[in-house]
């Protein structure tokens, strides 16, 4: 009889505490209804390099996903260039290779920006423009 009375009381009590742990729990500290929506930026706010130079410019998303990110960008300045660049799907980072131009003792800069991407990503992060435009620079060593 008594070993009867342990299983009832152990039951009781696992049943207990299962029902505890299954209550609404709510804490400040873990608030996600204010979540950023997945976003495109640079990978560095500068870039330099010397004339004739391959130069390359990250682009890259903060979390991998499953799909191709098609992210359009335009160089104004001593270069003048659009395109855009393709972040393959499962990568977080796609590179723009670009030749510096000019001859071994020109100096310049030029800025890249960020002008669109599509699937519903953002270009920079939520809360400001932070690492969505960079300069670039060259000169001779």
């Amino acid at each position: 009889m008594k070993k009867i009375s342990y299983k009832y009381l152990c039951f009781a009590l696992i049943l207990s505490l299962s029902i505890v742990a299954c209550n609404d729990f709510e804490d400040e500290n873990y608030d996600f209804s204010n979540t950023a929506s997945p976003y495109v930026e640079l990978n560095a706010s500068s870039y330099s390099g010397e004339p004739e130079e391959e130069l390359s410019i990250g682009f890259r998303l903060r979390v991998a996903v499953q799909k191709e990110v098609n992210v359009g960008y335009e160089i104004t300045g001593d270069i003048s260039q659009s395109g855009s660049v393709t972040i393959e799907p499962g990568e977080v980072l796609a590179p723009l290779v670009l030749t510096l131009p000019g001859a071994p003792d020109t100096i310049g800069t030029a800025n890249v920006a960020i002008t669109s991407v599509d699937d519903g990503f953002t270009i920079g992060r939520a809360a400001g423009g932070d690492n969505v435009e960079a300069s670039i620079s060259w000169e001779p060593e």
